[in-house]
């Protein structure tokens, strides 16, 4: 499988960027047999003509979202499209898109997965290698139930990807996804891919191999007595709000708990992290973004500037000492936009720290998501797929 990266930025006309995509793509790379798109664009962008264009001129199948920041081997981007091309003689993709996923209950979502598992199995004449996704953040509950179909169906297969992000305070922008041509709202657009070799996949958030500061140090944990898909509603049966003002022992506001203060969630077998989106400070309710399950321990972290640097470089260090010099052609990466945001006087060195330790001669496109999707493993060895918070989460493959 063979791949290029082409970048558009500052786009003011789609059809002339998605050209010019298209020439680069013409002049670095002779397509194979079948080919497929990775889309990521800004989410301030117009990309309706980008997408039409891109479809019209090259009829490649193309599949993303849009982005609150952009990843390339050029670094990080700001108000771009970034694109990897996936060419092959061999039938190595299988692609669609589900629409209204939120509307659609875990019964029919299960048939629906089911059915295009088959088809990649059917066309590849084997298991597919790993599934790409890209999906909307508009239902905890249904992001929950696809996971859970995976998990239980398939649990050899590993997922990676993320959900749509938005430039966040910037309500005339909406979550949206791509899939040939065509720009969704609330849908999971898709691929499975029977790759060379086994993908490697793997992340690194707050809870794991990072010096920040957690408040289980302090000895200051709770139990989660009462909550719901993406509210927790009672640690230790009080208002759950009023354990983290304690933790903190100030009274914050909303953003700063978002970007500085996420919760470590510790259940029997594996940790991790959920952001607090909004604060019900009436009933004492924390909305997160994600799930998380009743009777699991909890603690506030505290991250200090530099944990960006540290846990990049760490990714970085696990990927090699899992790859053992494989050479691998193409790396996916989707990390967290509040780790932009605690970075943002320095936004563009996470990008830079993950330049430094890629070859030259490996494709790379990323993006800033709401959400992180990749295998985690528990304590026991077992690997689930997972939606993580503040996570930066690389495939390679």
């Amino acid at each position: 499988m063979e791949s290029i990266v082409v970048k558009t930025s500052n786009i003011v006309d789609g059809k002339e960027s998605a050209l010019k995509m298209i020439e680069d793509i013409n002049r670095k790379i002779k397509l194979k047999k079948y080919s497929l798109g990775i889309l990521f664009c800004a989410a301030s962008l117009d990309a309706s003509e980008l997408l039409k264009t891109l479809k019209e001129e090259s009829n490649i199948i193309i599949l993303g979202c849009t982005s609150s920041g952009e990843i390339c081997n050029d670094g990080y981007l700001d108000d771009s499209a970034v694109l990897m091309i996936l060419t092959d003689d061999e039938k190595r993709f299988h692609s669609g898109v589900i629409e209204d996923i939120k509307d659609k209950n875990k019964e029919e979502l299960e048939e629906l997965i089911n059915k295009e598992y088959e088809k990649s199995k059917k066309l590849f004449d084997e298991e597919p290698s790993m599934m790409l996704t890209f999906p909307n953040f508009n239902s905890i509950q249904t992001i929950k139930d696809i996971f859970y179909i995976i998990n239980s169906n398939y649990p050899d297969l590993p997922m990676f990807g993320g959900a749509s992000a938005i430039d966040f305070n910037d309500d005339t922008q909406g979550f949206k996804e791509f899939y040939d041509g065509i720009i969704y709202k609330g849908s999971m657009p898709f691929v499975f891919i029977k790759s060379e070799e086994k993908p490697i996949i793997t992340y690194e958030n707050i809870s794991e191999h990072t010096k920040c500061e957690s408040m289980e140090d302090k000895n200051i944990i709770g139990v989660i007595t009462s909550c719901e898909d993406g509210v927790i509603k009672e640690i230790d049966n009080l208002p759950a709000y009023e354990f983290v003002k304690n933790s903190i022992d100030v009274e914050l506001e909303k953003s700063e708990l978002f970007i500085l203060y996420p919760l470590l969630i510790m259940e029997n077998k594996f940790s991790y992290t959920r952001v607090i989106m909004d604060i019900d400070r009436k009933k004492g309710y924390l909305n997160i973004a994600g799930s998380v399950t009743e009777g699991s321990k909890v603690s506030v972290q505290v991250l200090s500037y530099d944990f960006i640097e540290r846990s990049s470089n760490m990714i970085m260090s696990n990927l090699r000492n899992k790859s053992k010099n494989k050479k691998f052609k193409h790396v996916l990466i989707v990390s967290c936009a509040c780790r932009k945001l605690i970075n943002i006087f320095d936004k563009k060195r996470e990008a830079e720290i993950i330049k430094e330790h890629v070859h030259k001669d490996v494709n790379l496109i990323g993006f800033y998501s709401f959400g992180e999707i990749s295998p985690i493993e528990d304590n026991e060895g077992n690997v689930y797929n997972f939606y993580n918070n503040e996570t930066i989460s690389i495939c390679l493959f």
